[in-house]
Parts: C-alpha cells; structure tokens; sequence
C-alpha cells in the first residue's frame, strides 16, 4: 500500500485510513451492503486493537458499532437513505480508531529517548515494543485490505507479489505442457516403431 510507512518504518495511520484507493474508510464505505459493512469493520477493530492495551477501546468499539449495525438487524439492506446513513456511521467509527492508533504511535515515539537510560531488562522491551510497532503494518494492514477488499466486492489489487507468483505458475505450466508434448511424441514414435515390427513380421 503506498505511503503507508513513515521514514523510520513504522506504520503511517493516516495512509493506511485515508488513502484514495486503497484506505480502510474508502473500501469499506464502498462496501455494498450492512453485512459487508459491519463485516468489514469488524476486521479492523480485531485486526487493529489487538494488544493488551487495547482492550478498552476494544470493547467501546465493538459496541459502537452494534449500536451502529446491530447483529439482529436487517444486515443485507443494500439500497436507500437508511444504508447511505449507516455508512456515514461507519466512517466515523474508523477515523475514531484510526485516531487511536495515531496516539499510540505517539506515544511510542514519545518513549523512544527513553531506550537510551532504560536498563538492560527494558531496553528489551523497548526492542519488543519497537519491532511490534514495526510488524503492525505488514501484520495488520496489508491483510485486511485484501480481506476488506474481497468482503466489499471489489477486485483485489495486482500487487508485485502477485504478478511475480502468477509468471512462476505461468513458467512452470510452460514446462509441464512441454513435457507433455515429448512424452507424447515419444509414445508415438515407440507405437510407431511397434506397429512398423508387426507388420514386418507379419510380410511373407
């Protein structure tokens, strides 16, 4: 996702919230229906409020959004003001968790100068903490775009990996027809030479 990583490799929130095409609040209020909304928005909250810590904004979260789209509601209204509402709704709950993150990842960075005086014991932490920050972007936002994408109908971008893992299945199809090919030539070739020594055998 572009512009989803800040210079010192932690996660971007805003991009990863905000972007045009690939951001969480642009899939997901496209999404067509409430079950693809609360389905969508579900993803996050479990993807992005996942520590210890986020426990309470966790829980604030997933009530605000059975308050939202409750559970038993007629989830697959797909069309009207009520559904335009709804989502309104929603992309007000995101930009809330996008705002939680924000925070956290200040007050990550606001912690950084403290590695320095820390002991030995915390500066292991430290570390910890550091590579979880780091990971939250490959972990959380790369997958469930992908997730939130497919939920939301729409069609899953044709990122570097993809193409690279689509010319190696296209290569090694390659080999497997061309194999095929010589060991069929190779069967007719020996039918060949069978039915030749047959009919040879068989001249008076």
């Amino acid at each position: 996702m572009p512009g989803s990583k800040t210079s010192d490799e932690t996660t971007d929130w805003e991009a990863v919230f905000e972007d045009k095409e690939n951001g969480f609040v642009s899939l997901i209020e496209n999404a067509p229906s409430k079950a693809a909304l609360r389905k969508c928005t579900n993803i996050v909250i479990h993807a992005l409020l996942r520590r210890k810590d986020d426990a309470a904004n966790k829980l604030a979260c997933k009530k605000s959004l059975e308050e939202i789209i409750p559970a038993e509601a007629d989830a697959d209204t797909k069309t009207g003001a009520d559904l335009e509402t709804t989502r309104i709704k929603i992309v007000e709950l995101l930009r809330s968790i996008k705002e939680i993150r924000k925070k956290k990842a200040l007050d990550f960075e606001s912690r950084g100068t403290e590695i320095i005086t820390a002991k030995a014991d915390e500066e292991g932490n430290n570390a910890k903490e550091a590579a979880a920050e780091r990971r939250s972007f490959d972990d959380t936002a790369n997958a469930f775009i992908d997730l939130c994408r497919m939920v939301s109908g729409k069609k899953l971008p044709n990122s570097p990996a993809r193409r690279e893992l689509r010319d190696i299945l296209g290569l090694v199809l390659l080999f497997i027809g061309v194999g095929i090919v010589f060991l069929v030539f190779q069967n007719i070739q020996i039918l060949e030479n069978i039915l030749q020594n047959t009919i040879f055998h068989q001249q008076p």
